[in-house]
């Protein structure tokens, strides 16, 4: 269990909240200071002992090799590298410089294991103890990293790291927590990140150690608490950087559980951005660095948000009034085509009263044409009685009649004939007829077809005969031509 939780509120940066959850246990920091007893009454200036220091050291080891694991190695601007070289229970400060370096075929890297070439001296303005490189060789990879590789390959076998098992991660987080050191760099980049990008979000701080024996329990137990509590919309497990023994807490499997079986999305921001522990693949998202983890959950920041709101308005704003302006179009030409109702009645009794005048001028001439034919009729009726002319045309239509009658008579008695005469024919030539009279028609027995002569069949042959009142089948015994 964490010690106690401090909530920063995004409005008001001032406002600091400290909730509680247990008692506050600070580990010891610092180096310890030795008291040597005097080993001479000579009075010495701080600048001869550590002349005199160096003196001894580099006579008495003027070229050893030294076996240790590599790590915090860094390389100031002037090329120099500097890095600490360290076995179980020590560390010593070394220093490998840039006009060696280049000779060399190998150098060192963070958490090997290595045998160095060189001498112990005293930086004589500070009174540090180091060891100055001349040679490098490089031997099999640190118990760490080992110890690393092998529990990457663990987990990663047990699906901690799948990426169908991730979460993703809230848009508008309103509520972040933090779990990180209280003290540490890291927790101040974050609060500044937040506050820069959006301070809107509440973040509440998980203190606990990042470094140490103990800081994996730690670091899981705020972890479990946070879900617990579950309050935040995501959380973020963050330290500055260091060498692979200061990020170790972040390798071990108590805290790989923590994030694996957190409810709530986690992402990471450990150390540097070259730096990687086993907590950044189990997380459902990574940052190379304590900023980058803020500023990837503050995504988007204000500043964008006020960005993409003023575009989306601008953008509606102009949809707004494009269409307003196509409605306005249309409602103009609308009114152009609209005509008041007592404009259009007036219309339509014009056109009707136009259409009344055409009638009357059309009925009124052709009434005068009519009645002036009928009177022209009439004259003619009158000067030509029709009963002279019935008495006529009756008398026509009786002769007409009987010569009528008199020619179809003749037709259909020669049409009769010529009926008869093609009855007599067609009984002629009817084989039905021949039948009757004795005869018969053969048809092969396979095929049906008429047999019209001997050679169209063979002896055993099988044939049918056709007679007037039924069918011989019958079978060619010999044919004879």
């Amino acid at each position: 269990m964490f010690d106690y939780l401090t909530i920063y509120n995004g409005h008001n940066s001032r406002k600091v909240h400290f909730v509680r959850f247990g008692n506050i246990h600070s580990p010891p920091v610092g180096n310890r200071l030795h008291n040597f007893s005097q080993q001479s009454k000579q009075v010495f200036t701080v600048t001869e002992l550590n002349r005199s220091v160096k003196g001894l050291l580099e006579h008495e080891f003027a070229e050893i090799r030294l076996k240790g694991e590599v790590s915090g190695l860094q390389t100031a601007h002037s090329g120099h590298t500097y890095f600490k070289l360290k076995d179980q229970s020590a560390e010593i400060d070394c220093a490998l410089f840039r006009g060696i370096a280049l000779r060399l075929r190998k150098l060192p890297e963070n958490g090997l294991e290595v045998i160095l070439t060189g001498k112990v001296t005293l930086y004589p303005n500070r009174g540090r103890y180091q060891f100055i490189v001349s040679g490098v060789e490089l031997k099999d990879e640190g118990e760490l990293y080992k110890a690393f590789l092998e529990r990457q390959a663990l987990l990663k076998k047990q699906g901690y790291f799948d990426d169908d098992r991730k979460r993703d991660l809230p848009a508008f987080p309103n509520r972040v927590g933090v779990i990180t050191s209280p003290t540490g760099a890291a927790v101040q980049d974050i609060i500044r990140a937040f506050r820069r990008r959006n301070p809107s979000i509440s973040l509440l701080i998980y203190p606990t150690a990042v470094q140490g024996g103990d800081a994996a329990d730690k670091i899981a137990n705020a972890i479990k608490a946070a879900n617990r509590r579950n309050s935040e919309d995501v959380l973020i497990v963050t330290r500055g950087g260091g060498s692979i023994e200061d990020l170790w807490a972040f390798n071990e499997v108590a805290v790989a559980d923590a994030i694996y079986e957190s409810k709530l999305p986690i992402v990471t921001g450990i150390g540097h951005e070259t730096d990687t522990t086993i907590a950044d693949f189990v997380a459902d998202a990574r940052a190379a660095t304590p900023t980058a983890a803020a500023e990837r959950v503050s995504t988007p920041s204000r500043a964008d948000l006020l960005e993409m709101l003023t575009n989306r308005e601008i953008r509606l704003s102009n949809l707004i009034s494009g269409k307003m302006n196509e409605l306005s179009q249309d409602v103009d030409l609308a009114q152009k085509s609209l005509v008041h109702p007592a404009q259009r009645i007036l219309n339509q009794q014009t056109k009707l009263q136009l259409i009344e005048n055409r009638l009357v001028q059309i009925t009124g001439g052709q009434l005068n044409s009519y009645s002036s034919k009928i009177m022209k009729h009439n004259q003619r009726l009158f000067a030509q009685s029709p009963k002279s002319r019935i008495e006529l045309l009756s008398r026509q239509f009786s002769e007409n009649k009987t010569l009528l009658e008199i020619h179809f008579s003749k037709q259909l008695k020669a049409l009769s004939n010529n009926v008869e005469n093609l009855q007599a024919r067609l009984e002629s030539v009817n084989p039905t007829t021949a039948l009757n009279r004795g005869f018969s028609i053969i048809r092969r027995a396979d095929d049906n077809s008429v047999v019209s002569n001997a050679g169209a069949v063979s002896s055993g042959d099988k044939v049918r005969a056709q007679l007037s009142d039924g069918t011989l089948h019958l079978e060619v015994d010999s044919v004879e031509t």
